[in-house]
């Protein structure tokens, strides 16, 4: 098995939307891109051990069955980003008793948190839907004054791709964290001489639609 050392070159940060779901019937072949499993049929033409929620890659040869249905992955590099990190932890729930000698535990439910860090771009920073919009409403007027577009706070949840891996097959990552998440928080700030800034904070949450995972595509032997 090759193994390959990563750097900063090999990651990136994407916002991911879900397409219109697509019901499998046995004739029609997925177009090549990234989906995510929402149902499995019996049988099935997805890959083998296929279970809704996880991502996976297609290219012109895998034909949903009937009872199979996806959603296409679209991702959309964030451009104002300069970092991000993550940071998984388990519950640790002590259970010793008199009788043991040293302290024992067990580890309960995952957390996963992170932090984005990010230059303060005008036209992506604060567009609708942006990190900006989940804390605070963003007001646009238009160039001729006649009108306000408000975009109120959004609550929603956001879908988060961390490309850990660059190295691609036809042009498409192939390791990254898929991720359904929250934001906590946003902070900005001005220092003299330097560049303005940003971070946010967010938190991994449960979703319908998409499992929290870390996905990868195994190369071709050549």
């Amino acid at each position: 098995m090759s193994t390959k050392k990563l750097n900063e070159l090999d990651g990136n940060l994407a916002s991911v939307s879900l397409g219109a779901e697509i019901e499998g019937d046995g004739v029609t072949p997925l177009s090549a891109g990234y989906y995510v499993i929402t149902a499995v049929g019996s049988p099935s033409g997805l890959p083998t051990n296929a279970e809704a929620g996880y991502p996976f890659y297609s290219d012109t040869g895998i034909t949903p069955e009937t009872g199979d249905k996806v959603k296409p992955m679209t991702f959309t590099n964030l451009c104002d980003v300069q970092n991000a990190s993550l940071e998984f932890a388990k519950d640790e729930i002590e259970d010793t008793t008199i009788c043991d000698r040293v302290k024992t535990y067990k580890f309960g439910r995952s957390d996963i948190t992170g932090t984005i860090e990010g230059v303060m771009t005008v036209g992506l920073t604060d567009l609708a839907n942006s990190f900006m919009n989940k804390v605070i409403d963003i007001v646009s007027q238009s160039a001729d004054l006649s009108t306000l577009i408000i975009s109120k706070i959004d609550n929603t949840k956001i879908y988060l791709q961390l490309e850990v891996n660059k190295e691609s097959i036809n042009d498409e990552p192939t390791s990254f964290y898929l991720l359904p998440v929250v934001l906590g928080g946003f902070s900005a700030g001005i220092s003299q001489g330097e560049a303005q800034t940003f971070s946010s904070n967010f938190r991994i949450v449960e979703d319908d639609e998409v499992k929290p995972s870390y996905f990868k595509l195994s190369q071709p032997v050549v």
